[in-house]
C-alpha cells in the first residue's frame, strides 16, 4: 500500500487581491501538494467583487480541510484504537478537537 506525504501540511498564499490568487498545500520537504487556484477575479468585473471575495474565502477553507488531513487521519485512528483497546479519552479528545480546529476556517 502507498503512503500519503507525512504531515504537517501547511496552506500558502500567493498574489491575495491580484487578478489571480493561488492558494497552495505546501509542506516544508515535499513542496506543493495540491493548488486551489481563484480565478474569479478574472471573470467578474470590479462590480461582483463580493462574488470574488467568497471565492477566495472557498478555496482557502478548501486548503485547510485538506491540509488538516493528516491530522484527521491520525486523531481518527486514534479514537479507534481508545474504542477498540480502551485508554486515554482526554487525550484523544484533545487530538480531535486540534484536528477538527485545523479542518475549519
Amino acid at each position: 500500500m502507498k503512503k500519503h506525504t507525512p504531515g504537517p501540511w501547511e496552506i500558502r498564499i500567493h498574489n491575495k487581491g491580484s487578478y489571480f490568487t493561488e492558494v497552495e498545500v505546501w509542506h516544508q520537504n515535499y513542496g506543493r501538494l495540491a493548488i486551489m487556484q481563484d480565478n474569479t477575479s478574472i471573470w467578474n468585473s470590479e462590480k461582483k467583487e463580493d462574488v470574488a471575495k467568497e471565492a477566495l474565502d472557498q478555496a482557502i477553507a478548501n486548503a485547510q480541510l485538506i491540509a488538516a488531513a493528516p491530522d484527521m487521519l491520525a486523531a481518527c485512528q486514534m479514537v479507534l484504537e481508545e474504542l477498540c483497546f480502551g485508554g486515554d479519552w482526554e487525550n484523544a479528545k484533545k487530538i480531535l478537537g486540534k484536528a477538527i480546529k485545523k479542518a475549519t476556517p
